[in-house]
């Protein structure tokens, strides 16, 4: 199956000066996106940037000042992926942790970005009140990470004596506590959702006619599966696997934590999705 040309957009925010930088240029972009409170995370490299914006963002972001976050402008990555024909979506967007240079003679600008990075250098004092409602909780949290709330889970519960004292990222560990539920950071968004259970009805096959990559692999617990970058893959949606190989792993699954690995000029274009087997409902 022919593949129309794939599309690369890394862009920096930083101190009001936007910088774009796409696939016209050498960049990889390789992280992971998680169902849990761990933070998420992208290594990006960039290949022959003019020497005054690398200089000006590796001067910035070196570890001195990194150490020094609340007298640093916090700096923003977003990165969009697709393909010719259907445009861009989102990958990953997460705030600035470090970057650096190789050396000569291919100087390569070096990016590491965590989502909600300056969220751990601040502090959060809590108390939540003999009673309040998860929506509530969850509501608040999102405000002091600066996120949008994306409630989607089934019932409201009501929780009795929540307090947290801490930094302001660490409020997702609240959410270990609650029973029956998934928090998690992805993209600007805190999402709550029901244990186990996907984001959306939509499913999305993957099978050999489908940008599939390999087989599926069981693990401990559950199903890894490859296959190319495409639009509407998130954590906790939904795959259908078909394979004519491996049938044993056909069945639909939900996404717990997603892998990706891109390049604009070498091969690598693909998510690693690792998955649980849907619950039937």
């Amino acid at each position: 199956m022919a593949l129309d040309p794939r599309l690369v957009r890394v862009t920096f925010e930083d101190e009001g000066i936007i910088d774009v930088f796409t696939a016209d240029m050498s960049i990889t972009c390789k992280g992971a996106r998680t169902g849990s409170w761990v933070q998420n995370t992208c290594d990006i490299t960039i290949a022959n940037i003019d020497k005054d914006t690398r200089d000006r963002l590796a001067t910035k972001y070196m570890p001195e000042n990194q150490l020094n976050v609340h007298k640093v402008t916090r700096g923003f990555v977003f990165i969009d992926v697709g393909r010719e024909s259907t445009g861009y979506h989102r990958l990953f967007e997460g705030d600035i942790y470090l970057i650096g240079i190789t050396e000569p003679p291919d100087i390569t600008l070096v990016v590491n970005v965590v989502s909600n990075y300056f969220s751990k250098s601040d502090l959060a004092s809590k108390n939540f009140g003999l009673t309040n409602t998860l929506s509530g909780i969850a509501q608040s949290v999102a405000d002091d990470m600066g996120l949008q709330l994306d409630f989607l889970a089934s019932s409201d519960l009501t929780i009795a004596n929540q307090y947290y004292h801490g930094d302001v990222a660490g409020q997702l560990r609240i959410f270990d506590y609650i029973p029956f539920v998934d928090a998690f950071v992805d993209n600007g968004k805190l999402i709550i959702k029901d244990s186990g259970v996907a984001i959306s009805d939509n499913v999305t096959l993957i099978d050999v006619d489908n940008e599939m990559i390999g087989i599926p692999a069981f693990s401990d617990v559950g199903l890894n599966v490859t296959f190319l970058i495409r639009p509407g893959i998130r954590v906790g949606s939904i795959v259908r696997i078909e394979s004519k190989i491996y049938p044993a792993t056909n069945g639909d699954y939900v996404i717990v934590n997603l892998e990706f690995d891109v390049a604009s000029r070498d091969t690598q274009f693909y998510f690693r999705a690792f998955c649980t087997r849907k619950v039937a409902s």
